[in-house]
């Protein structure tokens, strides 16, 4: 299809088709691709052309959003779906992010580890399932957690002797309260006491 005319707008260009299409492009989209009036355009050019300007767009938005920090990957591809970002065109904007660096689902989840593990400490199980809720991917989360070498013991010993204020050292409470901080029976046992818990 031949390409009749091109309009300039403020920083954009309307290029304008014999069939009456037009075609908003970007000064990027239009300078990389070097569109000219009256040049013939076939289809799949024009879709090629339509796909990076989609691309374009969603790097826009996804840098305003991540200038507010690192966020993983799968939170990234959430937040362009909720845009209503088709999933190819999302693909290649998460590609090019990761070229530029803008992107660190490693770096991410050291961070949140290490504030997680300074407000509110959890189990080295449970700071897994923290990441993965937060976006990262569980085999990345996992790795995070096991190079951060954290000892369950000392953490669940910290816990408690906090907890105990409040608790007035009550062993199944304070056994409860390690419980629902993902620590598993051996370690809970071994920090509370080797007795039976539940008949305090």
């Amino acid at each position: 299809m031949k390409i009749t005319r091109i309009a300039e707008l403020n920083k954009d260009f309307l290029v304008i088709f014999e069939d009456g299409t037009e075609l908003r492009l970007s000064e990027e989209v239009y300078f990389t691709c070097a569109v000219y009036e009256k040049e013939e355009m076939s289809s799949v050019e024009i879709d090629r052309l339509i796909f990076k300007e989609k691309v374009t767009d969603g790097l826009i938005i996804c840098k305003k959003y991540l200038a507010g920090g690192l966020k993983p990957k799968n939170r990234l591809f959430a937040y362009l779906d909720n845009k209503n970002i088709e999933i190819e065109v999302a693909k290649e904007i998460i590609g090019i992010l990761e070229k530029e660096n803008y992107l660190d689902d490693i770096k991410y989840a050291k961070k949140k580890a290490k504030r997680k593990m300074i407000t509110s400490p959890v189990s080295s199980r449970m700071l897994v399932v923290y990441l993965e809720n937060d976006g990262v991917e569980r085999n990345i989360a996992e790795m995070v957690v096991a190079k951060a070498r954290i000892d369950d013991k000392k953490t669940a010993e910290k816990l408690v002797a906090k907890k105990n204020k409040s608790t007035k050292g009550n062993k199944r409470k304070t056994a409860v309260f390690l419980a629902s901080k993902g620590f598993d029976e051996d370690t809970i046992l071994e920090v509370v006491g080797r007795e039976d818990l539940w008949n305090e």
